[in-house]
C-alpha cells in the first residue's frame, strides 16, 4: 500500500469491519506519527504546513527535555532500554579497537571516567569483540532478561543488569588467562595467586566503565531520537509518548499491510491496558517500519455536509473489536 500526500484521504476497507474507514495522508518527515496523532483535533487541522512544523517540532523538543534517565529505564519495565543498551553495547565493543589507535578517541569517548588507555587494550586484546558479541552479549541478554520484580525499580534494575555485566566478564577473563597459560605452557610461579587476583580484578572493573559509558550514551542516543523532529519515530519512542503526550484518549495502530489490527500491540501490555480504558480513541494506520497515517471515518451531518470524525468513542465497533483482539489468549 502506498503511502498518500499529505491530507490526501482515500478509504480503506478493513478486515471484519462492516464499515469502510478514512485514512488521511501525513508529511513522511520523520514526525508521521504525531501528525497522525494530532490531525484527531481541530485545533491542529488549523494551523498551516508550517506551524504544524513548528508546533511538532516544539512537542518533541519539551518531551526530550522532560526525558530522564529513570523515565527511559522504566519503559515497558527496562524492557526498551536493556535493548538499546545492548545495541550500542554491541556497537562500542567493536568501536573501541579503532578509537585505541587514537588517544585523542579514546579521551572524547571516555573524557568523563578515570581509565587506563593500556589495561582496556590489554583486556581487548584478551577479550577480543567477537568473542564478546558471541558469547558474552548473549548470555548478557538472557540473564537480564530472566530479571524480574513485583514493583519495577529503575536504579535498582540498572545496579543489576550492571552487575551482570561485570560476573560474566570476570567469569571469562578467568577462562582466558587460564586457556593462556595452558596454551602457552607458562611457568607456575609467573605470578603469585594475589598478582594473579590483582590483575583479573583491574580488568574485569573495566567492564564498569564500559557499562556507564555505553549506558549514558544509549540514553542520550535516544534523547536525541526523540527531539530530532526529522528522526523516524519507531516503536521504543512511541512507547515513551504515550505516555509523555498526555492525551485524553487511547491509541490504537492498524496494520497497513494486513489491513486488520497491528499485532505487534500483543507484545506490550500497556496496549492491552490502555484499549480497557473508558476514553475515547486516536486510530492510526501503521506502515511497518516506515510510516504511520492517521484513520477516521466519514459522518453524515445531513444537507449534504460530511465530515471526517478521527476521534473514535469507547463503545464503537472498532473499538470493541480491538479489545476482543487484544484480550484474546
Amino acid at each position: 500500500m502506498d503511502f498518500l500526500e499529505p491530507n490526501q484521504v482515500e478509504q480503506f476497507p478493513m478486515e471484519g469491519l462492516q464499515e469502510t474507514l478514512i485514512r488521511t495522508g501525513t508529511p513522511s518527515d520523520g514526525s508521521c506519527l504525531l501528525h497522525s496523532i494530532f490531525l484527531a483535533y481541530r485545533s491542529y487541522r488549523e494551523l498551516s504546513k508550517e506551524e504544524r512544523e513548528v508546533y511538532i517540532k516544539d512537542k518533541r523538543g519539551l518531551m526530550a527535555d522532560q526525558l530522564t534517565k529513570e523515565k527511559w529505564l522504566a519503559i515497558q519495565d527496562g524492557s526498551i532500554s536493556l535493548l538499546q543498551i545492548m545495541e550500542r553495547m554491541r556497537s562500542v565493543i567493536f568501536e573501541v579497537p579503532e578509537w585505541l589507535k587514537d588517544p585523542e578517541e579514546m579521551k572524547l569517548h571516555f573524557k568523563d571516567y578515570q581509565l587506563h588507555t593500556e589495561a582496556i587494550h590489554v583486556l581487548f586484546q584478551l577479550l577480543e569483540p567477537s568473542l564478546v558479541d558471541d558469547e558474552i552479549l548473549p548470555e548478557w541478554d538472557t540473564e537480564c532478561s530472566h530479571q524480574t520484580e513485583d514493583k519495577f525499580e529503575p536504579n535498582s534494575y540498572l545496579s543489576r543488569i550492571k552487575e551482570i555485566w561485570y560476573r560474566l566478564y570476570y567469569r571469562y577473563i578467568v577462562n582466558q588467562i587460564e586457556k593462556l597459560e595452558k596454551d602457552h605452557k607458562a611457568p607456575p610461579n609467573l605470578m603469585t595467586n594475589e598478582e594473579r587476583l590483582s590483575v583479573i580484578h583491574k580488568l574485569a572493573n573495566i567492564s564498569y566503565v564500559l557499562f556507564d559509558m555505553v549506558v549514558e550514551s544509549a540514553f542520550e542516543k535516544f534523547k536525541e531520537e526523540v527531539r530530532n523532529p526529522e528522526t523516524w519515530v519507531d516503536i521504543y519512542s512511541f512507547l515513551y509518548m504515550m505516555d509523555e503526550l498526555g492525551l485524553s484518549c487511547n491509541l490504537l495502530l492498524l496494520d497497513a499491510s494486513t489491513k486488520n489490527f497491528f499485532n505487534g500491540m500483543k507484545m506490550f501490555p500497556c496496549f492491552s491496558q490502555m484499549i480497557q480504558e473508558e476514553k475515547p480513541c486516536v486510530v492510526i494506520l501503521y506502515h511497518p517500519d516506515t510510516h504511520f497515517e492517521s484513520i477516521g471515518r466519514i459522518l453524515d451531518l445531513g444537507d449534504n455536509i460530511k465530515n471526517i470524525s478521527r476521534i473514535f468513542t469507547f463503545e464503537d465497533e472498532l473499538i470493541g473489536k480491538a479489545r476482543d483482539f487484544l484480550l484474546e489468549i
